[in-house]
């Protein structure tokens, strides 16, 4: 409902220890948005292109907007952006060298606010001014048609194959 943000973005997820390990997602006053892994996001590489997600303050809850951020360790950010009417597609991907698989020592996950590591009066103002609904962090990185089924609520399919059988024996063979 507001482009007002804080110092650093407003908060729309957050699990990261007080600027070190952890990952930090924020919307910018742009209406970009800029992801920091294993610190903050002030200066980090990896952020989407501008007014992808636009503010009216007499905007109905319908009028939403779907975004998905991939991060895969060997330095690859990628936006994807969506709507009621118009399917997830990619913005842009970034570079993003450097921190490598998400740290141990992460914090509590926090959605559209600092978590209780670093949150505090001053930090108010990097609060997210809006609706957030529907948050799904995933343990890998989805492609484009696991991300467009669950923009459209449809389960992702699962493309892991079952382990291989163990102990086969045969009975009896017949021609």
């Amino acid at each position: 409902r507001s482009a007002t943000a804080g110092s650093g973005g407003n908060r729309i997820i957050s699990w990261i220890n007080n600027g070190g390990e952890g990952v930090d997602l924020v919307y910018q006053s742009n209406g970009s948005l800029r992801l920091g892994v294993d610190g903050w996001p002030d200066f980090s590489p990896a952020f989407s292109s501008p007014n992808k997600v636009t503010v009216s303050a007499t905007a109905p809850a319908t009028n939403w907007v779907f975004f998905a951020v991939t991060y895969q360790s060997n330095g690859q950010v990628q936006f994807y952006f969506g709507n009621n009417t118009t399917n997830a597609a990619l913005d842009v991907t970034r570079s993003y060298p450097g921190p490598g698989i998400t740290g141990g020592n992460i914090a509590k996950l926090a959605i559209g606010a600092f978590n209780d590591l670093t949150r505090g009066t001053p930090t108010y103002d990097r609060m997210f001014r809006g609706l957030i609904d529907n948050i799904q962090i995933h343990g890998s990185a989805l492609n484009i048609q696991n991300i467009i089924a669950v923009q459209r609520g449809v389960a992702p399919p699962d493309t892991t194959p079952p382990p291989a059988p163990t102990l086969l024996t045969v009975q009896s063979v017949t021609p």
